[in-house]
């Protein structure tokens, strides 16, 4: 059915954490769509009616796409349910495209992993995950020869469903004063996620950031303030965490979840549905 899209239209498809854009050719991460999971198609183009047309005759395969690079090791973060789009240039304070051996990366303020760019051709494609519009966002690059990660100053923000760069030119400079070692990068601030799906049943995910080595006690209450299960209580070193909660011998109701970790503490409620 894709391969009936024509030249004329642009077509935007989003998975839960993936992505693939349809100008002149396909772009993206997202390469195989598969029967029982759900997906989201936009179909811009000059004639207002657009279809999907399975099967096809042409006996013309999708083009090839190219496979992301991670070199750095960055881990996507986990337990978000929405997504945009970015398509970028990345050049450093000389005015040079930076592409070669290199991996790109979308960050929050708190050091967690949004996405992981793919090239494609001499721009980078990202499928940015997130939960809440109008988070801050920057990207990163990590120069595998150098073993260094280049922080781009510049900031955009998060938009369900959004798309940056597809229709107009975007970039973004990293400058060389702005690097640091790949072993030194962990968040900033002590953070507590909220949780993902919320509601849920049975199971959701935990995230949580940690600016500092110390130890943590992450445990479940219920409403009247009595503790249901304790999930983690461990000495952890500094960097983003998720943990699953799996509610399968709770009952529905509101729960509290709250995270200690040295000498602080915060809380977030969540709600099982059964």
């Amino acid at each position: 059915a894709l391969e009936s899209i024509t030249e004329e239209d642009t077509v935007i498809i989003f998975s839960q954490n993936k992505s693939a854009v349809f100008i002149e050719g396909w772009a993206g991460d997202l390469t195989e769509l598969n029967p029982g999971e759900a997906y989201k198609i936009k179909i811009l183009g000059a004639d207002s009616s657009k279809f999907l047309i399975y099967p096809f005759d042409d006996n013309s395969p999708m083009p090839k796409m190219t496979i992301q690079r991670n070199f750095a090791g960055w881990r996507l973060m986990e337990g978000t349910g929405s997504s945009m789009i970015a398509l970028c240039q990345i050049y450093n304070d000389q005015n040079e495209i930076m592409e070669t051996n290199m991996s790109a990366g979308v960050f929050d303020d708190y050091g967690n992993c949004r996405s992981i760019g793919k090239l494609e051709n001499d721009k980078w494609y990202f499928t940015i995950v997130g939960n809440d519009d109008g988070e801050n966002l920057h990207v990163e690059v990590y120069n595998k020869d150098t073993d260094k990660i280049y922080k781009c100053t510049e900031q955009f923000q998060f938009e369900t469903n959004g798309f940056l760069g597809i229709y107009d030119n975007l970039s973004f400079i990293c400058g060389s004063t702005t690097d640091c070692d790949f072993d030194d990068i962990i968040p900033e601030k002590f953070n507590l996620n909220q949780n993902y799906p919320n509601p849920f049943n049975p199971n959701t995910t935990i995230t949580y950031t940690l600016p500092i080595a110390g130890k943590v006690n992450l445990s479940i209450y219920n409403i009247k303030g009595e503790l249901v299960k304790t999930l983690e209580k461990e000495f952890k070193n500094a960097g983003t965490y998720s943990v699953k909660l799996d509610g399968k011998g709770l009952s529905s109701g509101i729960y509290i979840y709250k995270l200690n970790y040295n000498d602080k503490h915060l809380m977030k409620r969540c709600l099982l549905m059964k």
